[in-house]
């Protein structure tokens, strides 16, 4: 058995434990969609994260007519190439995209926050930017080579960053060195957000009693002690 095999197997077997953390149903209310991407991005999919797949497979489902696609985002991040390949389906779609970091856009879901055609930031949400890494294997020069690779990779989100700040991809690149974190007001700050929201609550009355007394019950400190009592 060779190493795709074993980990063919390894995998086959993995999708049959309990299930971590399924993607909740896409949601659309007339012509606006909602997707939510509330766990790690990975080429597994399924329980175990977000697939590109999974993501491209959920745009060509939804009907004619969406305008606006809200992407919901509380994410560690995950496989760069999947984020990457998700950001460019997002964006060849026709709809204008908005990215609203419910609580946390980290690593590759921060560029994925970062690129859509608005950016939002919720109360006590963050963002976590930092250069791309990996596990290498090899020989000295295999290694040269990957370490050379993760640099190409950063200069490509390094872009993604710059584009919505207006800064020069090489800030970025230079940013990027260290894990940066942002708070929902850094975001906004660092141009990197366009603005904080606030969740609505509803401000809708109660409901009249049905006996049409008063909304106020009274008071009766005797059945207050007698329960006291029990």
């Amino acid at each position: 058995m060779n190493a795709d095999s074993i980990l063919a197997t390894q995998r086959a077997r993995l999708r049959g434990m309990q299930p971590l953390n399924e993607a909740p149903p896409v949601k659309v209310e007339g012509s606006k969609a909602t997707i939510r991407i509330y766990q790690n991005i990975d080429d597994w999919g399924g329980p175990w994260g977000m697939s590109a797949t999974e993501l491209a497979a959920e745009l060509d489902a939804l009907p004619a007519g969406i305008d606006t696609i809200e992407l919901r985002i509380n994410s560690y991040g995950g496989v760069v190439f999947e984020a990457i390949t998700i950001m460019n389906a997002l964006r060849s779609h026709d709809a204008r995209i908005v990215a609203v970091v419910e609580g946390l856009a980290a690593s590759a879901a921060s560029f994925l926050a970062v690129s859509a055609d608005e950016t939002v930031m919720m109360p006590s949400s963050r963002l976590m930017l930092h250069a791309a890494w990996g596990i290498g294997i090899g020989n000295a020069n295999d290694l040269r080579a990957y370490a050379d690779l993760l640099d190409s990779l950063t200069i490509d989100v390094a872009e993604v960053y710059a584009a919505k700040t207006g800064e020069d991809a090489s800030v970025w690149f230079d940013r990027l060195q260290t894990d940066k974190w942002y708070s929902a007001q850094e975001a906004v700050d660092a141009g990197l957000a366009d603005r904080i929201d606030t969740p609505t609550t509803s401000t809708s009355a109660d409901p009249a009693p049905a006996d049409g007394g008063s909304e106020q019950a009274s008071f009766d400190p005797d059945l207050y002690l007698a329960l006291l009592d029990l």
